[in-house]
């Protein structure tokens, strides 16, 4: 018999993440992402956003911060979020930690993976995780 995963499972039907979350507010937050519950509002354009880190975030489209410096030699790019930083280091290191599913071809950009995953043909290439979960897998691909 299988050992019960402790923590909060997302049980959503079409969430692609294999995840347990160690506190349920974080379940709560990531359940934000299917229901588009965004409690949170931008006073200065009135954006609707999903929590008051978003929202420190999202503020830095306004006053045009950008903290996060790259430190490589020479570079003198900075950018809004921390994300984008380590995409950009990417560029200098030659890292592609991302790989397909499908026939192992390495991406340093999440956008570059998703645009090579529709090579393959797979009906929904965003949200194709590969044989995970039960009931997933090759069954997407395009018939």
């Amino acid at each position: 018999m299988a050992k019960q995963a402790k923590g909060f499972p997302c049980l959503w039907s079409t969430c692609p993440r294999d995840t347990t979350f160690n506190q349920k507010s974080k379940l709560e937050r990531h359940m934000q992402t299917h229901t588009g519950y965004k409690p949170v509002k931008c006073e200065v354009c009135h954006a609707a956003l999903s929590a008051k880190q978003s929202l420190a975030q999202h503020m830095r489209i306004h006053t045009g911060e950008k903290p996060w410096k790259c430190n490589f030699p020479d570079c003198t790019q900075s950018f809004k979020q921390q994300s984008a930083l380590t995409m950009h280091k990417r560029t200098h290191t030659g890292e592609k930690p991302l790989s397909c599913e499908i026939c192992g071809k390495k991406f340093g950009e999440s956008s570059n993976l998703s645009k090579h995953r529709k090579t393959h043909n797979v009906k929904d290439a965003k949200t194709y995780e590969g044989p995970r979960k039960q009931g997933q897998g090759y069954a997407t691909w395009k018939r």
